[in-house]
This record gives C-alpha cells, structure tokens and sequence, in this order.
C-alpha cells in the first residue's frame, strides 16, 4: 500500500512539472492565524474590509436557551490587520438572531441582515422551528447598535444576501414562505424575496420571485449599469404551472432597479445544484458559483463565467472529495477570482492528509486558469466562510475551526482568521547542499543531500541515475562511477515549483 500510494505521488508530481510553464505562476503562504472564541459555538459568516483599513469580522455565537434548543445570537467584532481586537458586539434579544450578511454604510457604519424570532409582531403559523422574520440592523462604526427592524409575514421569512444599489438603497435577497404580511403574492411554497430598503431600514419595494414549487435567493450583486443579479436555487424551471424539478437547480436572474426581471437562467443537475455566490466583472460578464451533484463523485465545487444575457462563457467543475461546498467568491485586481469553501474529504491532487471538514481557498486568473488551490484543516472540521482582497497578492480568509479554549475536555466552533500572501515562484529560492569535497564523493558510499529554501512543503530529487527522492534530507548512495547531474525541484502550494541543478556534474569515483 505504501509503494501505491508513493507512486501515485510520484505520478501527481510529474503531472504538475508538465503543467508547470501554465500554472506555476505565483503560491500563497501563510503569513497570519488568529481565534476568537466566545462563549458557545462560534459560526462565521462574512469579513468587511472597514473605511480606515480594519477588518470586521461578522457571525454568530450559538448556546442552549433555557429549554436547551440551540440558539444564535448576533456577533460582530473590528480587528486590526494583525489580528488585535478593536471592539465587538453581541446581540442578545428575547429569542434567537442570526446574522447572514453584512454590508459598509456611507457613514461607516454597518447594516446587517439576517432572521429573527424575536422582533415578530404579528403571530406566527406552523411549526415553531420555522418562525422568524427577515432581520435588519444598523451599528456606528464603534459596534453600537442604532437600530433593529423586521419584516416578514405569518411563516417563515429569511435572508441571505445584502448589496447596496446605486442610489444608496440596499437590496435584501432571501426566500418567504408567507403571502401575508409584508409580503404581497406569491407562487409556490417558498419563493426568492427581494426587498429593498433605504439606509434607515425602512422599504422602498418588495417582490416575491418563484416558480411552481421552491425556490430561494442565496447571493446578490450590483451591476454596472444598476441592475441586480440573484443567484440561488430553484425546483422549479419558471412561474407556475411549469413543471417541478426532483431536485433543486442552481438558478441565476437578472433584475432592473425597479423589480423587473430581465432574464432567468436554469442550470439543471441530475442530482440537484445551487448557486451561491455571484458578482459581475469590470467587462460586464457574469461569474457565478455554488456547487452540483454528479453521479459517482458527491458534491463538487461548480464556477462559470456567463455574459451580460446569462450565456454560458465558461463552465468549470472541481472534483474533490465525497463533499465540497461554495462559500464565497471574490473579484481580484488582475481580474481573476479567489474561491472559498470547504471540503469533506481531501482531493486527488493534495498530498497532504487530514479530517473531517477542510478549508480551502482556490484562485483562477481572468481567464479561469488555475493558478492555486490550498487547504487548510487539521484531524476535525474546518470551514472557510468568506474571503476578502485586502490588496493585491494579500488575502484575509475567514473560517471556523475547532477549539478548546474554555476546558481541555470541550471543543468549541471559533472565528479563524487567516491572511495569505502571494509569491512567483523563485521566491522559494532552492537550492541543494551536497556533502561532497569539489563534488567527488565515492561510489556506494551513502552521502547526505539538502534541499535549501525560504519557502516550500515539498520535494523532488533526480539524481542522475534514474532514482528519486521525495525527502528534504535524503541519504544517497550511487553504485556505479561516472558524472550525474543532480536536480531538484522544490513545491508551493499545489501548483508551483522551482527546479535547480548543482552547478557542476557530481563527480562518483
């Protein structure tokens, strides 16, 4: 099984040395990690870049209420770019709040939304696990809260996604099951609600979006020209009485300031989809990601690039491992992307083991090649919940990961913020040390060779003779006399390496 298994690294090495004049191009490293725990499980779910250069760290903390059900309150905290608290802010109501997005106001405060079954002031029908209302807050730029407001009707009303729009309004994308209340219609049992509300909170317009059964709004974006694109998933391929999907699709549309929709798009999968993040880029095309189910494989992660009509440009599938899950994406200065997510269990193309949950982030350039893919994780779950370009080739990723910050007996669900640095590959600066005096040394004789570099987490060794070596340190014996060029190759990341030579033939006599 060993020999397996080195032969398949063997093999993935040689693979990314072919591929290396198209992906090796730059490797993240890791230059910063910071926890923050609170009292309960701690569940991340965005990270803001602040006006004065702050990072705002936006989720919640979940603990038992007093009949033992778990329940989330609002958490948000300010940090500097080492990491250091600056302040934070947990919201404590009568029930249960949940944050869900989280967006800069021009006064450099923030709006967040989210679900409340506190702040309902009407009666709520069905099950009780289902109440709530779409929540919306606003804190100063010190963490005060200002203000809280809900909407919703008598079933269950959430949200998911927050931009703000060109004339200073933010659009408020979720799903509601009512037909009362503050909302008017409705197609199916659940539909995609966009609600928009000015910078008090208070509604400008609300419209129902579905189909004949399902549907919900999971990610939002502003357009050049004004309109809103909303992505998520849908049963249904239109307005009722269309015919209803077995399984979820991912589902993208476009919509003008006024609420018309311009175009809808479907994107079927044979065991279900979702969209879950979108944004538009500065040539005005589309990307849009989530995650699809294919027969055999699980999960896999799931990108495309559309144009400004929601016509396919670019389709990419990442397969993994048994699960992978879309997060976030971001826009980067050079016009590629970066991708957050997380994995259940490792990918084919990562040498490196670990458990449960992991974190990976993954960037593309504009063109939609790969230029790296990292994981982070250890042996229980860690999952990455946003992204942010701080500036170019510098990356702040935000996740949860499991701790024991309270009891050695307790694990506990912590804020991970992490920051990723971009390098070209000869910032690895290998090199190779050699025991050997003028480099002669003699034949079947065991001699110890050193990888040198600043950066790097793998090897591999070519000694001239037809053998490999994968350790950094590895002890060599040749069995015949001649001249051998040496060679190493040193890896960062996944997809980038540096090769260097001994700068003369080693001499075996």
């Amino acid at each position: 099984m060993r020999r397996t298994l080195y032969a398949k690294w063997l093999v993935w090495m040689y693979m990314m040395m072919a591929v290396a004049p198209v992906l090796a191009q730059r490797f993240p490293h890791l230059s910063l990690q910071r926890f923050y725990d609170n009292v309960g499980d701690d569940r991340p779910q965005r990270l803001l870049r602040s006006p004065d250069g702050g990072l705002i760290l936006a989720g919640n903390t979940v603990m038992p209420d007093s009949a033992g059900t778990q329940c989330a309150n609002v958490w948000v905290l300010k940090v500097d770019t080492t990491g250091e608290r600056l302040w934070e802010q947990e919201i404590t109501l009568t029930g249960c709040e949940e944050l869900r997005d989280i967006a800069v106001t021009p006064d450099s405060g923030l709006l967040f939304i989210g679900v409340t079954n506190s702040l309902i002031p009407h009666e709520e029908k069905g099950d009780p696990a289902y109440w709530g209302d779409v929540l919306i807050g606003k804190m100063d730029a010190e963490g005060t809260v200002e203000w809280l407001q809900s909407y919703g009707g008598s079933h269950l009303d959430q949200a998911f996604a927050l931009v703000q729009g060109i004339y200073r309004e933010y659009l408020i994308v979720g799903g509601t099951h009512s037909r009362d209340g503050d909302i008017q219609g409705g197609y199916g049992s659940s539909d995609i609600w966009a609600l928009k509300v000015d910078n008090r909170g208070q509604p400008r317009h609300s419209q129902p979006i579905g189909g004949s059964y399902d549907e919900w709004g999971l990610g939002t974006a502003l357009c050049l020209n004004g309109d809103y694109l909303i992505s998520g998933q849908s049963h249904a391929t239109g307005r009722s009485p269309l015919p209803v999907s077995p399984y979820p699709d991912g589902m993208l549309l476009r919509m003008t300031q006024s609420g018309q929709v311009v175009w809808r798009q479907h994107f079927p999968s044979e065991g279900g989809s979702r969209l879950s993040a979108v944004c538009e880029t500065p040539n005005g095309y589309i990307r849009v990601a989530g995650d699809r189910e294919v027969p055999g494989e699980g999960r896999n992660f799931w990108w495309m690039e559309l144009d400004e009509h929601g016509y396919v440009r670019q389709d990419h599938i990442y397969p993994g491992g048994n699960e992978e899950r879309l997060t976030r994406l971001t826009l980067c200065p050079d016009g590629g992307t970066i991708f957050a997510g997380y994995s259940r269990f490792r990918g084919q193309m990562d040498p490196d083991v670990r458990g449960g949950d992991d974190f990976w982030l993954l960037r593309t350039d504009a063109r939609g090649q790969l230029i790296w893919r990292q994981t982070f994780g250890g042996p229980l779950d860690e999952r990455a919940a946003d992204v942010l370009v701080y500036r170019p080739g510098v990356y702040y990723a935000l996740g949860e990961k499991y701790n024991h910050f309270t009891r050695e007996d307790r694990h506990d669900r912590d804020f991970w913020l992490l920051r990723i640095e971009e390098y070209p590959p000869d910032s690895i600066q290998a090199g190779i040390f050699v025991r050997a005096r003028e480099n002669r040394i003699p034949r079947e004789t065991p001699t110890r060779f050193r990888a040198q570099y600043r950066y790097g987490d793998r090897f591999l060794w070519d000694f001239g003779d037809g053998t490999q070596s994968t350790e950094p340190e590895p002890l060599k014996s040749y069995r015949l006399s001649g001249m051998y060029e040496v060679r190493l190759t040193v890896f960062a990341g996944e997809t980038c390496q540096q090769t260097v030579s001994l700068e003369q033939e080693l001499e075996v006599w």
